[in-house]
Parts: structure tokens; C-alpha cells; sequence
């Protein structure tokens, strides 16, 4: 199994160009897990992040805010992408993807199209970002984890959406979670389908800039029951 890294840090575009990269690596066995050297893998993602925001016709400003929250990985009918969730622009929660069913060569560029946005509305004013993001396979879909912090490192609550293969403008909501902190990943521990509905186990971590705000991280475990169709 591989691992994936994201880096897309900075404020301008030449601190965004030097970090914007993915990096795809395989942990050997033992006790720590290692990283195995030879299978490390970059592919660079800054001007085909650019050049999708202008091709979904967002203007210069919103471009300029661009930041990645969270990768996860979709395999379905024979090929594999990559998807990359969008913490900024938050105008909407979207994703992009690049397929990398053939798996791209290293320090590559990869192309990337439209996955999915969807209007998460406003909490107190504030828009939701997304902060990470899981492919399900049982559930057909995303399960994406959005959070509502304002400047002053107010917490506004986490909502926990569905977004369905082949519904790529819409989402389901499971409700607030985590009110009073900022969640800021999600995984998925287990899946169990039986009769009319699927089990997901979740963990969720909680980061609350503990720096600014004297509260400290936290993660917890969620079971989620998804009926089945």
C-alpha cells in the first residue's frame, strides 16, 4: 500500500511553486515502519491547480487564495485518481483529480479536472473549508470534513458531508460535530456492510491552534450508519 503527502504552503506564487508538490511513498515493515526510499515519488501540482481554477472560470483574486486540504484516493472501473480537496477558495467545497491509473512518472505534472463543488452555505458568516476528505467505496462516494474558524480563531462547528458518484453539485449532510474546536482530519477504520445499511468507523482530529487559543488537539472516534440502497 502507498502513502500519499501533500505540501501546497505560502503566500506568494513563487513559495507556492518551491512546495507544491505531491509526494507518494511505501512504508516497509518493522517497528518503527520506515519509508522506503526507491519507491518515493513527486509530482508537481502548482500551475495544473492555477490553470483549473481559470478553466472553472474563478476570478484572479479567488485563484490567489488557493490552498490544498486534503488528498484521498479513488479507485473505480479500472482506474485510479488521485483527488485533491480544496481548503481555499472556500467559495465552494470542491475537489480536483488527476488520474493516475498508469502511474506518472517522477517529477511529473499532472493534469487535473473537476471532481466535485458543492455550496456548504454559511455558519455566523463564515464560510466552511474543507479539511480533509475520504473515498468510500461502499458509500459510492466522498465523505468530506469541513471546518468553521473566523480570523480570530472562533470556532463555528464541523459538519461531516456525502458526496455521491456522479452527483458532483450537490451533498448530504450528517450534522455539526466537535462544536467549540476545529476538526482537521479524517479516516476511515473500518467498514462493515450488513443488511440494509453500512457501519463506517471514523477517527477525527481535532486541531485548535492550541498556539492561539489554549485548546489543546484532540481526536475522536465516530461510527457512522450509512443506509444502504
Amino acid at each position: 500500500m502507498n502513502d500519499l503527502v501533500g505540501s501546497h504552503s505560502g503566500k506568494s506564487d513563487e513559495e507556492r511553486a518551491a512546495s507544491s508538490v505531491v509526494v507518494r511513498f511505501r512504508l516497509r515493515g518493522g517497528d518503527p515502519p520506515a519509508i522506503d526510499d526507491a519507491s518515493v515519488v513527486r509530482w508537481n501540482i502548482a500551475r495544473p491547480l492555477e490553470a483549473a481554477l481559470v478553466a472553472l472560470g474563478l476570478d484572479a483574486a479567488r485563484i490567489a487564495e488557493r490552498e490544498v486540504g486534503g488528498l484521498t484516493v479513488r479507485e473505480s472501473g479500472g482506474r485510479r485518481e488521485l483527488v485533491i480537496g480544496l481548503k481555499k477558495p472556500d467559495d465552494k467545497v470542491r475537489a480536483l483529480a488527476a488520474d493516475i491509473t498508469d502511474a506518472p512518472s517522477p517529477d511529473a505534472t499532472l493534469s487535473l479536472r473537476r471532481v466535485f463543488a458543492f455550496d456548504a452555505g454559511r455558519r455566523e458568516g463564515i464560510a466552511p473549508q474543507l479539511t480533509s476528505l475520504e473515498y468510500v467505496p461502499t458509500m459510492g462516494g466522498f465523505l468530506v470534513l469541513t471546518a468553521t474558524a473566523g480570523t480570530d480563531n472562533a470556532f463555528h462547528g464541523n459538519t461531516l458531508w456525502l458526496v455521491n458518484n456522479g452527483q458532483p453539485n450537490v451533498a448530504r449532510s450528517y450534522g455539526t460535530i466537535g462544536e467549540g474546536m476545529k476538526a482537521g482530519g479524517l479516516a476511515v477504520l473500518g467498514v462493515k456492510a450488513s443488511g440494509h445499511q453500512t457501519e463506517i468507523k471514523l477517527l477525527i482530529a481535532y486541531d485548535n491552534d492550541p498556539h492561539a487559543t489554549r485548546v489543546p488537539s484532540r481526536f475522536q472516534t465516530a461510527l457512522l450508519v450509512h443506509p444502504r440502497d
